[in-house]
C-alpha cells in the first residue's frame, strides 16, 4: 500500500510560481505517493498542484503596496492555514514572499506541520528582524546561493545549498544552455545580435513606474545604435500571470518594433540573441546574466518604502549579478536615478562594440560558475528528494 504524502506549496508571485511548478514536477516525477496543494498561479496549477487560493492579488512589493493589500492577504492566509490544518498536510514548502509565507509558517508550525523554505527570504539584504521568526517556525532552508547558505548557518539556521533551481527552468525550456555557454565564452556571433530585451517587471507598481522610462529609453537607443535597416527588435517576455492591459497601453505610442514572448523557450532564445536589456531588479537580471546580456537594472518603489529601505537595507547592491560578483558589473539605476537620461548614457557604453561591452559580457558569463552550475544535476530534484525523505516518504 502506497503511503500518500500531502504537501502544500506556497508561492507569492510569478517567479515563485515558476519554481513552484518545477518543484511540483520533481515531486510527481520522483515519487508516486504524493498529493500537492498550494497557493500559486497558472504554472503551478498546470503542474498538477490543486490551488487553494490564487496568489495573483497577493503579488506586491514595498511597504506602501503591502499595506494596501493587507485585507486580501489576510483572507488568503486564513484560508491556507485552515486548509493545512484541516487536511493534515505532511509538509509546508514556502517559496520566497516572506511577508505572507512566514505568517503561514507560524500557523503550520502551531498545527504540527513540518515547514521547509525553498528559496528563502533575502534576510542578508534586508529584513534581518525576521530571523528569530524564521528560526522558530522553519525546520529547514534550501538556500539558492552559496553565500546565502553561509549567512543562515552563521545565524544558526538549518540551511543547505543544493544548487540554484534556475538551471532546471532553463533546461526544462528546451534550450541547450551548455552549448550556448561554450559558444558565448568564445565571443561567437556577438556582432549579429539584434534584439533588446525589455523587462519592466510583472507587478502593476513596477509596470507603471518603470515601463514609461524603459519605452522612451528604448526609442532613443534604437535611433542611435539600431542595427540593420529597421533597427533592433524589442522583446517583452510576459509571465502568464502578468496583466498585459497596462503594458499594451504604454506601448501604444512606442516608436520601435516589438513583440511579446510567452514561453520559457522563446524567452531564453531571445536572451541568446540579445545585444542589451533594460530590466527591473529581480530574477530576470539573474537570467540575463547567465546569458551574458549587458543590461541596465532599474528599481523604483513608493516613497515610504524607500525611506524604510534606507534604514533596513544592508546589501551594497540590489541587482543579483552585482551581488553575486561582489562588484558593479552592471549599472543600477535606483529611484530618481532611474531616468531616461541615465539609461541612455549607460546604453551608450554597453550597446556599441568595444571594451566596455566585452568586459560586461565576460563578467556576466561568470555567473554560472559563481552559482556552481553542474551539468546533468537537478537542484530541484535534490530539494524534492530531501523534503520527501524528511517527512518519511518512500520512492
Amino acid at each position: 500500500m502506497v503511503n500518500i504524502k500531502k504537501i502544500f506549496i506556497s508561492a507569492g508571485e510569478s517567479s515563485g510560481d515558476i519554481y513552484g511548478a518545477r518543484l511540483a514536477a520533481s515531486f510527481k516525477g520522483l515519487f508516486k505517493g504524493v498529493k500537492l496543494y498550494g497557493a500559486g498561479l497558472s504554472r503551478m496549477k498546470a503542474a498538477g498542484v490543486e490551488l487553494v487560493t490564487d496568489s495573483k492579488k497577493s503579488a506586491v512589493m514595498g511597504i506602501t503596496e503591502i499595506i494596501t493589500s493587507l485585507y486580501a492577504n489576510y483572507g488568503d492566509l486564513k484560508k491556507c492555514a485552515g486548509f493545512i490544518e484541516a487536511e493534515k498536510m505532511d509538509a509546508l514548502v514556502l517559496i520566497d514572499y516572506a511577508g505572507f509565507n512566514l505568517k503561514l509558517a507560524e500557523a503550520a508550525k502551531a498545527s504540527g506541520v513540518p515547514v521547509f523554505y525553498f528559496i528563502p527570504p533575502k534576510l542578508w539584504a534586508w529584513g534581518a528582524f525576521r530571523m528569530p521568526h524564521l528560526k522558530k517556525n522553519v525546520d529547514k532552508i534550501y538556500s539558492i546561493f552559496g553565500f546565502e547558505n553561509d549567512f543562515f548557518n552563521k545565524n544558526e539556521v538549518n540551511s543547505v545549498f543544493l544548487g540554484h533551481p534556475i538551471f532546471d527552468i532553463i533546461k526544462q525550456s528546451g534550450i541547450d544552455y551548455d552549448a550556448y555557454l561554450r559558444e558565448a565564452k568564445k565571443g561567437s556571433a556577438d556582432e549579429e545580435k539584434n534584439k533588446i530585451i525589455l523587462m519592466p517587471g510583472s507587478r502593476k507598481s513596477e509596470i507603471s513606474s518603470l515601463l514609461p522610462v524603459i519605452i522612451e529609453s528604448a526609442e532613443i537607443i534604437n535611433k542611435k545604435y539600431g542595427r540593420g535597416g529597421d533597427g533592433f527588435e524589442f522583446i517583452l517576455p510576459m509571465a502568464p500571470s502578468t496583466d498585459e492591459t497596462p503594458v499594451k497601453k504604454y506601448l501604444k505610442k512606442a516608436k520601435f518594433n516589438y513583440r511579446f514572448v510567452y514561453s520559457d523557450f522563446d524567452k531564453y532564445r531571445s536572451f541568446s540573441q540579445a545585444a542589451f536589456a533594460l530590466a527591473s531588479s529581480g530574477t530576470a537580471t539573474l537570467e540575463l546574466a547567465l546569458f551574458g546580456v549587458p543590461m541596465v537594472i532599474l528599481y523604483k518603489v513608493a516613497v515610504l518604502t524607500e525611506l524604510v529601505g534606507r534604514f533596513l537595507l544592508k546589501a551594497k547592491y540590489i541587482g543579483l549579478p552585482n551581488i553575486l560578483a561582489r562588484a558593479a558589473i552592471t549599472p543600477e539605476l535606483i529611484q530618481r536615478e532611474a531616468s531616461v537620461e541615465n539609461a541612455v548614457y549607460h546604453a551608450s557604453k554597453l550597446v556599441p562594440a568595444g571594451a566596455a561591452r566585452n568586459t560586461a559580457i565576460g563578467s556576466l558569463l561568470k555567473t554560472a560558475d559563481i552559482l556552481r552550475y553542474e551539468r546533468g544535476v537537478s537542484p530541484t530534484d535534490r530539494v524534492a528528494a530531501d523534503i520527501f525523505g524528511a517527512i518519511g516518504g518512500r520512492a
